[in-house]
């Protein structure tokens, strides 16, 4: 698009005025007496910014970032304008998927959380690759149902289920969910469902999400002081420690004179 001769060349709000997303729709709508836009004006419409030397910045407190525009060495920043990059990195994040069908890798049979659908309407069975592999039998599941609803309020044009590559069974051989990872790293996904434990091994590879579960894992070590011929009154004293001998006779004591 076209932009005045003067864009981005000192701190305006440049997209207020030049970008058609902030021109809104034209078309009111109105709430409780209200007029209101219909499509919203983002927020990033009514921020200030301007374009910056690189070199120059690199050596100062400011934030800035190259622009997006293909093939190009201009750099932009808020902070040197007293404003907030957040809108426009929202945006720009939230158009990245918008009408895209995201492809997502599933690592495998793992019920409740994810597994495949028979004809019957039931689980498939985990040790039929083949229709593991068959991408025209539905998934289901939790985590199928999580994203499905996350689909429902997202821009999206939709979640594609999708098996591991055979390339990444060979180069990850040793956990599917790996493998998964690594699908993603190599573009053949966009991302992948499931749990997936955080190592530093798949986030070399890749990003992760904010979790949105969390395993509690116990470390058992043996007490070197532990005793096999202790019997049931020593580990029946165990209840007792919480509170030396004296607290215990007084509040024995004490329920004694209120009963």
């Amino acid at each position: 698009r076209c932009v005045p001769i003067n864009f981005g060349s000192s701190c305006k709000q440049h997209d207020l005025t030049s970008d058609p997303a902030c021109f809104g729709s034209g078309e009111l709508i109105y709430d409780g007496g209200v007029a209101q836009q219909a499509i919203p004006v983002p927020e990033y419409c009514f921020d200030q910014w301007c374009y910056v030397d690189k070199e120059t910045c690199k050596n100062s407190s400011e934030l800035f970032y190259r622009s997006t525009f293909p093939k190009s060495k201009v750099f932009y920043s808020y902070s040197t304008c007293n404003s907030n990059a957040q809108s426009w990195l929202s945006f720009q994040t939230t158009k990245s998927t918008e009408g895209k069908l995201v492809r997502v890798t599933i690592p495998g049979y793992s019920p409740p959380a994810h597994y495949k659908i028979n004809e019957m309407g039931g689980r498939a069975h985990p040790s039929f690759s083949s229709i593991y592999n068959d991408d025209a039998i539905p998934w289901a599941g939790y985590v199928i149902n999580y994203l499905n609803e996350l689909d429902g309020i997202s821009n999206n044009a939709g979640f594609e289920f999708t098996h591991l590559s055979g390339g990444s069974r060979i180069v990850e051989p040793d956990s599917n969910y790996t493998a998964a990872v690594y699908d993603v790293q190599v573009g053949l996904s966009d991302m992948a469902a499931g749990y997936f434990w955080v190592t530093s091994e798949r986030l070399k590879m890749t990003a992760f999400t904010t979790p949105v579960a969390i395993d509690r894992i116990y470390l058992w070590v043996l007490d070197e002081n532990h005793s096999t011929e202790n019997g049931f009154l020593f580990y029946g004293s165990k209840m007792l420690e919480p509170f030396d001998h004296s607290l215990w006779v007084l509040l024995i004591l004490v329920i004694v004179l209120i009963s």
